[in-house]
């Protein structure tokens, strides 16, 4: 353990062992300061921080000609759920959006620390609009800070509880609540010399869909708690779950014979930012090629693809947020994936011949919230056959929204 180097975070593959030894009996419990998280001591005066971040004010500030305008958190977040495991689904240096959120670093750490389990915060949250309900989201996220200052790209564990449902459902009126935040389970060895930061947000835009309006949130210092299972990484306890998982027999796996393909163009990924039309709108685009393949043991068939995604913040135009929706100030999200399939000329045993023939689907979905009551989903879906459309329609739905 002490010779990995600072510079990476080392995921255990003996996971499932640690679980088993139940660390999260042993939670470290930090208290929050102003901008301070420490496991001794306790506060005695309150302390309450307003959450920054929401797409609310973004957006406004965007429509307004602030083109540095920016929710606090997700634009770095990578993809909400991966499948090829490239780069521009993966998180990136969280160094940008802990600057525009509420921050909480603890000391360097003194050794390599082992963090297993779900890591949680209980805090107590209130309106910062004074006589009003706390609404909106909060998102709390658990990075790992380089003793150069980058937040981590691995370690980034986030969570999200809707206040507005809480406060529904609470009898607490207009004060503050009571919300737990439970972050992702995680495993990992957090070197010596770095430190673990807490940044609060009150929205993580475009994995989390923002609440429109709202009173705004502020966060109780003096109670909060957050609880990370953890434990140092050359603790007997640990030594013992790696041996044990190393005397864990694997089970027989059968894997089929894979089908022949040839690569005839490797997948490229592209991301980009930019600033719409008359400096009112923010939009993050991902562009990914999946390249193209030949399938020999399928009848030769030519496979290729592309997905695209864009998100948009500040002035949406009605072709994104529809006629039904009462604000064009808001946050878009469009996803669009093309496929196409070319068969060649085959003749079979028989004689006869199939001709040719390409087959191209077009499918895009655009989901816009500009508004406190509903939500605008539009989708396109178009089918060609050797480029010629034989299939298209179009169709628009509105959800109303509650607590979200």
């Amino acid at each position: 353990m002490k010779n990995r180097r600072t510079s990476e975070l080392h995921a255990h593959k003996y996971c499932s062992a640690l679980a088993a030894e139940k660390l999260t009996e042993d939670s470290h419990a930090y208290r929050l300061s102003e901008g301070v998280l420490a496991t001794t001591g306790k506060n005695t005066a309150e302390v309450v921080m307003k959450v920054p971040g929401s797409c609310t004010d973004a957006a406004a500030a965007l429509d307004g000609g602030d083109t540095t305008a920016r929710p606090a958190g997700g634009a770095s977040a990578g993809a909400w759920f991966t499948f090829t495991g490239q780069a521009a689904e993966m998180p990136t240096n969280q160094a940008a959006e802990d600057a525009r959120a509420l921050c909480f670093d603890t000391a360097k750490l003194e050794e390599d620390m082992l963090v297993c389990g779900t890591p949680s915060l209980t805090v107590q949250v209130q309106a910062t609009t004074p006589g009003s309900p706390p609404s909106g989201n909060l998102v709390a996220r658990l990075c790992a800070v380089a003793p150069g200052g980058k937040s981590s790209v691995r370690l980034s564990y986030y969570g999200v509880v809707n206040v507005s449902k809480v406060a529904s459902e609470s009898t607490a009126g207009n004060h503050a609540v009571s919300v737990t935040v439970d972050l992702n389970y995680t495993t990992v060895v957090i070197p010596a010399g770095y430190s673990l930061r807490l940044a609060l947000s009150a929205d993580y835009w475009p994995i989390v869909v923002p609440q429109w309006g709202g009173s705004g949130l502020s966060v109780r210092c003096r109670d909060a708690r957050l609880l990370v299972p953890r434990a140092p990484a050359g603790s007997p306890a640990i030594a013992a779950a790696e041996a044990a998982a190393k005397r864990v027999v694997p089970t027989e796996v059968h894997i089929p014979r894979p089908a022949k393909v040839s690569v005839l163009k490797q997948g490229s990924q592209d991301v980009r930012e930019t600033i719409g039309a008359n400096s009112s709108s923010w939009c993050m685009s991902t562009a990914t090629d999946h390249g193209s393949r030949k399938y020999q043991t399928h009848q030769a068939v030519v496979v290729k693809g592309t997905t695209s995604q864009e998100y948009s913040l500040g002035k949406l135009p009605e072709s994104i947020v529809g006629p039904s929706i009462e604000a064009a100030i808001g946050a878009g999200h469009t996803v669009t994936y093309e496929s196409t399939f070319k068969w060649p000329e085959r003749k079979l045993s028989s004689g006869e011949v199939f001709p040719a023939v390409s087959a191209e689907t077009r499918v895009s979905s655009t989901m816009a919230s500009g508004s406190a009551n509903a939500l605008c989903i539009t989708t396109n879906l178009e089918a060609l056959q050797d480029g010629e459309m034989i299939f298209s329609r179009q169709w628009m739905d509105t959800i109303s929204r509650t607590s979200i």
